[in-house]
């Protein structure tokens, strides 16, 4: 199994806690206003999912990678029959049993995660869809129930939103991913718009790279869109869970608001303030309040 990092001799809440706030992730300003054993509870699903990301992206050889990935996947295992080793998936086990986590959850993502260590081409984006589900709607799915969401719909609002994060997330990398040998953008996008793998890698910005980067941007859209439609048909009681989620989409949807506005023209990734991170978080808690969806 992968080797546990600094500090996690001590208590593994504090472990999990510390990776997510060092991580700078917008998902620490989103789990911000829960109360304490709610927040807890998804400092370690995040923590539980940067400990696989890390693995796949830190790692340069593709092989060892898939290999730590591997004894990750059995610890995950290990821990769910209450036998953890490691503090991140010593709490996990506690997070799955305590809120009813479907335990199948945690290895999707990691199915997801281990598609990241093949050649990186989706010829359409039916392929990218499957990617992205289990990459990140998994993830809004662990969490939904820590949220305190009882609806079976919920999980049809975490998939819708899962998509447009990691949809926002490709957008926002295309450039270093294709450098590194990643090209998450359908294949028959590319050649409909005229854009090579090369332009990407190069950040050639080009009419077509233009029309293909607004293309799926109102893709991401509308995700965005079906997630609050999804929303705005659920009991009180879910929508009033769900302001993790409405956090999470005013700084993910600022991101690709920004990202538009500049008509991607820029190479390096967009990124959000810290102050602008925090008035977003405010912003949508206000939002929540009056119920606006």
């Amino acid at each position: 199994m992968p080797e546990a990092r600094a500090g996690a001799e001590g208590d593994p809440q504090a472990y999990c806690t510390a990776l997510t706030r060092a991580s700078g992730s917008n998902f620490y300003y989103a789990f911000l206003p829960l109360p304490r054993r709610r927040r807890d509870a998804l400092f370690v699903i995040y923590a539980f999912c940067r400990f696989a990301d890390d693995i796949v992206d830190e790692e340069p050889d593709r092989a060892r990678a898939a290999a730590l990935l591997a004894a990750w996947r059995q610890e995950c295992a290990a821990a769910l029959a209450g036998h953890a080793t490691h503090p991140i998936t010593q709490r996990l086990a506690e997070v799955v049993a305590e809120f009813r986590i479907n335990p199948a959850l945690p290895f999707d993502l990691l199915d997801g995660m281990a598609m990241d260590l093949e050649p990186v081409h989706y010829a359409d984006f039916a392929a990218l869809r499957a990617y992205c589900y289990r990459v990140a709607s998994v993830v809004g799915m662990m969490c939904v129930p820590v949220f305190g969401c009882a609806h079976p719909d919920a999980m049809r609002f975490a998939d819708a939103h899962g998509m447009a994060f990691q949809l926002t997330n490709i957008l926002r990398d295309v450039a270093k991913d294709a450098r590194n040998g990643r090209v998450y953008l359908p294949q028959d996008d590319l050649a409909r718009f005229g854009v090579t793998i090369d332009d990407l890698a190069r950040g050639r910005y080009t009419p077509g790279f233009r029309a293909l980067m607004l293309f799926q941007c109102e893709r991401a859209r509308g995700y965005y869109r079906e997630a609050r439609a999804i929303a705005r048909s659920l009991p009180a009681a879910d929508r009033g869970a769900l302001l993790p989620s409405r956090i999470m989409g005013a700084i993910y949807g600022a991101l690709l608001d920004e990202m538009a506005e500049r008509e991607f023209r820029t190479v390096a990734p967009v990124s959000l303030s810290t102050p602008c991170k925090l008035y977003l978080a405010a912003r949508a808690w206000l939002d929540h309040l009056a119920d606006r969806w």
